[in-house]
């Protein structure tokens, strides 16, 4: 086969493609890290961006544009309703507040508590 006349091919890639890429690659992360909580929302909150940023051109979004904003959008959104559901269970559920006063102290050593600072910030915004 001769070889010295070939041509290296040109591939058109569409605008965006690669932020649409970097899109899905942080969306499918933020859900594989919805467990994590913070890591699940940085994750989600950055596919976000970078798929908002891929459509900015004003073209019709492609697939793999969508994807990336979907999954981005459901791993960040379950990774927050995770963290919200959990401050609600410790802050509402007596027997989680005195474990996590336990922990507190044994990590702290100190004998203030949650209920303490719960306290000062209920006085405060009042």
């Amino acid at each position: 086969m001769d070889t010295s006349n070939m041509q290296p091919v040109q591939v058109r890639r569409r605008p965006g493609e690669q932020l649409a890429t970097a899109s899905l690659i942080f969306g499918v992360l933020s859900v594989l890290l919805i467990i994590t909580g913070f890591f699940g929302i940085a994750a989600g909150a950055l596919g976000l961006l970078f798929g908002f940023l891929s459509l900015r051109n004003g073209q019709e979004p492609t697939s793999l544009q969508r994807a990336g904003l979907i999954s981005s959008g459901i791993g960040f959104g379950l990774s927050l309703l995770l963290i919200m559901y959990s401050v609600y269970l410790v802050l509402n559920d007596p027997t989680i507040l005195e474990s996590v006063n336990q922990m507190y102290n044994a990590l702290y050593g100190t004998s203030d508590d949650w209920n303490t600072y719960l306290q000062m910030l209920q006085d405060m915004s009042k």
